[in-house]
This record gives C-alpha cells, sequence and structure tokens, in this order.
C-alpha cells in the first residue's frame, strides 16, 4: 500500500509517530521505552523497543526513514550527550548515533528531510543550536549562535526551511518565539512572534504551512491546555485555535498533513499516558481522545515519519 503525502510516497509502513524515553515518577523514575501509533488511526499505543538507556527529558527528531533520540537525564542533575538512532522500517533495534557537542537535557529539535536541529536546554555550551545529519551517524556540530539568552523546556518544530523554537524557561517563562533557517548555519536567529499565552515544558508539532504548540505551564506555574497556531510563512503573534483535552506540563507532540498527536505528560502531581490528537487545518479545533501510551511517561521525545518539514 502506497501513503501519499504532499510531495511523495510514505514508507509502507504507514504515518508513525513515536515518543521514547521520558519520566513516569519523580523519584527520579526515568524509562527507555519507545511507544508507536499510527497517526491516521485512533488507538492505544504499542510498544516498540528500548532505548539504549533510561532517561528523562529527553528530545527527539526524525525523517522519512530514521528517528534520533538526543540527550536527556538520568538523575534530574546531570546531562547526557548520548544520541541513539532507530530505523524502524528495520526493526525497533536502537543504537548509539553519536554525542551532541554538550551534555544537556530539557532541549527542543525541529527536522527537515537532512538534518535536524537540536536547540539546547540545560548544560547546553557555547552554541545555542546544534545539527546533525540524520544519514551521517556521528556526533553533532555547532550551528547557531542565537542573540539573547536561550533558556530550557521550549518546543521546536518547523517545515522544510524554518525551524521554530516556541516558548521558554530563563529567568521566568517566556512566550517568544523564534526562528532560524536550515540553510544559513551561523546566523543570528529572527524574533518571529509571540505565543498567544507565554509557557514552558510544552509541545510542537508543524505541517508544512502551520506551526502549532500545546500544553505546557505559564508563568504563574500552572499548567494550561491551549493550542496556539501560526503560519509559517507569516511572522506574527500566534492565535489560540483550541484545548486540549487537559492541562499539562512535559507534554511532547508531531504530526502528519492532517493531524497533530501530543502524549503524555505531567499534572504536577502524577504523570499521565493520555494521547490527544486535533486537525492542523488552520479552523479553530479542540482536541479528542487518541488513545494511550503503553505507560505513564512526560518529558519524552516525540518524532514522526510524515511530520512538517518532510511534507
Amino acid at each position: 500500500m502506497t501513503f501519499i503525502r504532499d510531495n511523495g510516497p510514505w514508507l509502507s509502513l504507514g504515518d508513525q509517530a513515536y515518543w521514547g524515553g521520558g519520566t513516569i515518577s519523580n523519584t527520579p523514575d526515568p524509562t527507555d521505552v519507545i511507544s508507536r501509533v499510527t497517526i491516521s488511526t485512533t488507538a492505544n499505543s504499542t510498544a516498540f523497543g528500548t532505548l539504549t538507556a533510561a532517561r528523562g527529558y529527553v528530545t527527539a527528531a526524525a525523517n522519512d526513514t530514521r528517528t534520533v533520540w538526543a540527550g536527556g537525564t538520568a538523575n534530574f542533575a546531570n546531562g547526557l550527550a548520548t544520541m541513539d538512532y532507530q530505523d524502524p522500517a528495520a526493526g525497533n533495534t536502537v543504537a548509539v548515533f553519536g554525542n551532541l557537542v554538550t551534555y544537556q537535557y530539557s532541549m527542543s529539535a525541529a527536522a527537515n528531510g537532512t538534518h535536524a536541529l537540536w536547540f539546547d536546554g540545560l548544560g547546553g555550551g557555547d552554541y545555542d543550536v546544534e545539527i546533525s545529519a540524520f544519514a551521517s551517524k556521528g556526533n553533532a556540530g555547532k550551528f547557531a549562535d542565537l542573540s539573547g539568552a536561550l533558556g530550557n523546556n521550549h518546543a521546536s518544530a518547523g517545515n522544510e526551511t524554518h525551524a521554530l523554537c516556541g516558548g521558554d524557561q530563563e529567568d521566568a517563562v517566556s512566550d517568544e518565539i523564534r526562528v532560524v533557517l536550515f540553510a544559513v548555519s551561523d546566523a543570528a536567529q529572527r524574533l518571529f512572534g509571540d505565543l498567544s499565552v507565554g509557557r514552558e515544558r510544552l509541545a510542537a508539532a508543524s505541517t508544512a504551512t502551520r506551526c502549532f504548540w500545546a500544553g505546557g505551564r505559564n508563568n504563574s506555574a500552572a499548567n494550561v491546555n491551549t493550542i496556539d497556531q501560526v503560519v509559517i510563512a507569516t511572522e506574527a503573534t500566534a492565535t489560540d485555535v483550541g484545548d486540549l483535552t487537559r492541562t499539562h506540563r512535559g507534554v511532547d507532540a508531531t504530526s502528519n498533513a492532517t493531524r497533530a498527536v501530543v502524549g503524555g505528560g505531567y499534572t504536577g502531581s502524577a504523570y499521565v499516558d493520555t494521547i490527544d490528537y486535533f486537525a492542523v487545518s488552520g479552523s479553530t479545533n479542540d482536541a479528542v481522545d487518541f488513545g494511550d501510551l503503553t505507560q505513564v511517561q512526560g518529558y519524552t521525545g516525540a518524532a514522526s515519519n510524515c511530520h512538517g518539514g518532510l511534507q
């Protein structure tokens, strides 16, 4: 069976989303489990392998054939530089891809068909954005030094040419959205606009034309369920287009060309296994229940083989 997207066929594997790693309790208690769903259906996830080590606050990026998980922490204190990869069409085996330039966690990532950009989190170094080539297993390299402080617990997504990083936690929670171009290494980012609600520990997903941010925690330390949207070609303040079914932080998301899936999270007292989905058509749409992850899981790394950078 062939699945058609905007510019070509999907793998026969279908439109798959993966959540890998994360935290399941505050003891600390990281996990190595990878959960998988088919985005165009609604169903509970299934287990699909494990990372090379358990870690929370991990970040993921993917192209059509390969998913990479980077950074994270095993103890809520020290960051990791490890990058794992999985080629789902070849099975659920996970192996070491390479290392980040710096040891860190609470990052975010955006990807297109050839590269992943890693926006630094806690424990970062001289550069705010690192880059990896999906086809070349190895260590990440330096990409861009952003003007102004880049904090942590932000969320990133984009299309083939643009990577957008929204939200932040530095001295205070931020509403800024920044944009970086994949083709311009070592160039300062531009301020794209603002989220409708400043927040951190949120999720991001995108199509070829739109970027969405969902959930998170605001500057009053309250969880929110807001879903924001921007049109990538139009630099402006985000518009509130709906709500998740829940108010959670520590969520992560990805998408295909028609819907975004938002999985896991933390209520402030407990981790959850909930997956929501919402339409990415641009009109106002509240999320509805999709199913469940294979376990309670927050601060995980989510990616798909058909997100906005691949459409």
